[in-house]
């Protein structure tokens, strides 16, 4: 074994591992010197013998793990919270702030968009008064909500005495896996965009289904017909919020390990599964479709071909299932694929 390369290996796993933990500023500054300071502690340790393996393991087990290492180059002390999961709290908590802020102002637009106000009025002032006060309010409550939320689940974690590595690390040198490949690494923006699309659905599917559908304009008057049977799918929400919650965690989890690993194609496997047979019980247990969607779609435009449309909408219905199937059954293969390609990655 090549010493001088295991080393070099070790303390690029060391520092990638740190770089993930570090707030933006002075990261670059700060890696370039803990680069050095890892070097000059092998040299002391040495003092001109021949390096060994365990020297460099050693120097970065004095160093701690890369969460806590980083949590030193804080500013602040933390009192309510360890240095062992601030790192992690404040990545987690930026993030479920950015979706909170978007996803609530957004359910304010969907709702402005649904409330059945007169078109004619929407240039008055006051109207525009009432809906920026809505999105401020949406914004600031979705704000402290997400903080509250989040910053209460860690201070559990900390009073309960949770280790930080807890989330990827193991003890001793397991704490440092392979750098991964980039075609192994996932991109924050992917499961973000995910958790905004998933936060927003919940909320148009709680509060206003009636959005889902067609939107007819007749003689002046818009009128919605919704593509959910109401009352059923009311009954049926408490299986959908089990449904978000699988597909949230699996996305959570993404941005946690930020690579494919076996670890990770467990977690989606699991809840894609629940997914899966959820979705299959929901939409053939449940009479969820609104049964008098073509015949108001007929109502209002006499024209239509009614054989047609009732073609189309059973086409639709039919194969809406096996689309959910489908897209579910495609990433618990990549996902599942990925993990097993990249899996020396995950030590």
């Amino acid at each position: 074994m090549d010493i001088k390369k295991y080393t070099e290996d070790m303390i690029e796993r060391y520092i990638y591992q740190v770089n993930r933990f570090l707030p933006g500023r002075n990261k670059k500054d700060i890696l370039k010197e803990l680069r050095t300071l890892i070097w000059d502690m092998i040299e002391e340790r040495t003092k001109g013998r021949t390096l060994e393996k365990k020297d460099v393991e050693i120097v970065l087990m004095e160093l701690g793990t890369p969460a806590e290492l980083a949590a030193k180059y804080g500013e602040k002390k933390r009192y309510l919270i360890g240095p062992e999961l601030y790192p992690r709290y404040i990545w987690i908590l930026k993030i479920v702030l950015l979706i909170a802020v978007i996803a609530g102002p957004a359910a304010v637009l969907i709702s402005r968009m649904t409330s059945g106000l007169d078109v004619g009025f929407a240039g008055t002032g006051q109207l525009w008064f009432m809906a920026v006060w809505e999105m401020l309010e949406a914004i600031f409550g979705s704000a402290v909500t997400a903080f509250a939320m989040v910053t209460l689940i860690f201070a559990i974690m900390e009073r309960a005495g949770v280790p930080g590595n807890i989330f990827s690390f193991q003890e001793g040198m397991d704490f440092l896996p392979p750098v991964p490949d980039k075609n192994a690494r996932i991109s924050k923006g992917e499961p973000i965009a995910s958790l905004i699309f998933l936060m927003i659905l919940l909320v148009i599917m709680v509060f206003i289904p009636q959005f889902i559908g067609a939107v007819v304009y007749r003689d002046g008057v818009m009128t919605r017909i919704p593509i959910f049977q109401l009352s059923v799918l009311k009954r049926a929400m408490p299986l959908f919020y089990i449904w978000f919650a699988c597909s949230a965690v699996a996305e959570i989890v993404k941005l946690v390990e930020g690579r494919y690993t076996m670890r990770l194609t467990v977690v989606v496997l699991i809840g894609n599964g629940i997914s899966l047979l959820l979705s299959i019980f929901i939409f053939t247990q449940f009479k969820i479709w609104n049964p008098q969607f073509i015949p108001q779609l007929q109502e209002a435009f006499p024209e239509m071909n009614p054989d047609l449309g009732v073609m189309i909408w059973n086409l639709m219905t039919n194969f809406f299932l096996l689309i959910v199937i489908f897209a579910i059954l495609l990433e618990c293969g990549t996902v599942l694929y990925k993990g097993i390609k990249y899996r020396d990655y995950d030590r």
